[in-house]
């Protein structure tokens, strides 16, 4: 996965959820709109302001236009993160969210504190005590068509998934 992509598990029909799903399964990755900073010239830099979440969550309803699939959520986010504002985005378009902590940060909000603010911003969610227990419990909801899975909310929580996964860019 490059810089700038956003990582979707999109899993089959055949597929099923558990503690294993990790390595089975075969991301699909978008593209998502580049947040860098641009040089304009003169030397003056300019930041493009762009909200992730919002990034994200416009990429998602995208594809949902095109194949519609029910979207859950997985997050682990900072406590130094604005947890409400991000989750607002996915108002309407997230089925569910599952929280989670994320491993070996000290500073990981508390999975059922992401719980109460999902419920807050009006979407339905619980929590677990990590991402594979969370596919599991994700793969017990039994939607139909299988979930669209997002894991989001820090790019820490997005590294442990990768390096579970034996998938770390190099």
């Amino acid at each position: 996965m490059q810089p700038g992509q956003l990582l979707v598990l999109d899993l089959p029909h055949e597929v099923s959820i558990d503690e294993g799903t990790l390595g089975q399964v075969h991301p699909i990755v978008h593209p998502l709109p580049d947040l860098r900073a641009r040089n304009l010239g003169g030397g003056r830099v300019f930041h493009q302001v762009v909200d992730g979440g919002r990034a994200v969550a416009n990429a998602l309803a995208d594809l949902e236009e095109r194949v519609s699939r029910p979207l859950v959520l997985v997050v682990g986010m900072l406590a130094t993160k604005d947890c409400e504002n991000f989750l607002k985005n996915f108002t309407g378009l997230a089925r569910r969210i599952v929280a989670v902590p994320i491993p070996h940060q000290e500073k990981s909000l508390a999975a059922g504190a992401i719980v109460d603010v999902a419920r807050g911003v009006g979407i339905p969610a619980q929590s677990e005590t990590d991402v594979a227990t969370a596919l599991a419990a994700i793969g017990r909801f039994a939607l139909d068509p299988p979930a669209r899975i997002l894991i989001t909310g820090s790019l820490y929580l997005a590294g442990e998934v990768l390096k579970q996964n034996g998938t770390l860019p190099t």
